[in-house]
């Protein structure tokens, strides 16, 4: 189903009241990784890095497709598969995973 503001009692919300869906269509978690490692890299040898030493964690996110999404905080799996399957490898480091029978389309609540 839809998600909207009306099925959500602002009384039991925190500040934040929105809620943020992404779904990542022909995405590769792998391919990001690896794109996002030679843009660094390419950095790095033009000198607009100065080492090796300069590469972190916050360099490294801003090279990924999902760059400016915060990270998920749930990860919800339908259709029966308990894997990720090269899904937001890098940004579900700490997310919740819920894993359902349900398939995509019958999948509300």
């Amino acid at each position: 189903g839809v998600i909207n503001d009306d099925d959500y009692d602002d009384d039991n919300n925190d500040e934040s009241s929105s809620l943020m869906v992404c779904l990542a269509i022909n995405y590769g978690g792998r391919s990001d990784i690896v794109r996002a490692s030679r843009e660094i890299a390419k950095l790095v040898q033009r000198g607009e890095l100065d080492s090796i030493d300069d590469i972190n964690e916050q360099t490294f996110e801003q090279h990924l497709c999902t760059v400016g999404l915060p990270d998920p905080d749930l990860i919800i799996r339908t259709g029966g598969e308990q894997r990720l399957s090269n899904f937001l490898l890098w940004d579900l480091a700490y997310s919740e995973l819920y894993f359902t029978d349900e398939l995509w389309p019958d999948f509300d609540s």
